[in-house]
């Protein structure tokens, strides 16, 4: 018989190695900064498109709305009537903006009730999805948070 046989158990740095990659493991929040940045980006296309960054566009305004609309708030896009809508989905800090960082979850968004309405529509008003993700943004997440375990492993230790 011919064979090759290692043994990890008590060897110090693996073991060292291994808790400091656990630790990264239950805290997150290293990843969110460049997720954040990516959904702020995202958002602003968006409004920037009048929704067709995210799908089909958002449905124009009614002729008597426009006409209105045009009068007292000259030049403004759809959903961007005073600029907080916008604002609370593209800038952090901002008032109804939503970001919590927690260890495992982050969470962003908009608490604005003008926020809810567009994106699901109201029984006067057409759905304007302010959020629209899509897959790629998905995908772009799972791409930050692989490279910051990537990152954690190296700086604990492994040759990742």
């Amino acid at each position: 018989m011919i064979r090759f046989a290692i043994n990890i158990d008590g060897i110090a740095t693996v073991d060292a190695a291994a808790a400091r990659f656990n630790a990264s493991m239950a805290d997150f929040r290293p990843a969110w900064p460049a997720i954040v940045a990516d959904f702020y980006q995202v958002e602003a296309a968006q409004f920037d498109s009048l929704g067709a960054a995210g799908g089909t566009g958002w449905a124009p305004l009614s002729a008597k709305y426009a006409q209105w609309k045009e009068k007292h708030f000259p030049g403004k896009p759809i959903l961007e009537q005073s600029g907080k809508l916008r604002r609370s989905l593209t800038e952090a800090g901002a008032e109804r903006a939503i970001a919590r960082k927690g260890m495992k979850q982050l969470t962003l968004g908009s608490s604005s009730r003008l926020a809810q309405w567009a994106q699901a529509g109201t029984g006067r008003e057409p759905a304007r999805p302010v959020m629209e993700l899509g897959a790629d943004f998905e995908q772009r997440c799972r791409e930050q948070i692989a490279q910051y375990l990537i990152a954690a492993g190296r700086e604990a230790g492994f040759g990742v």
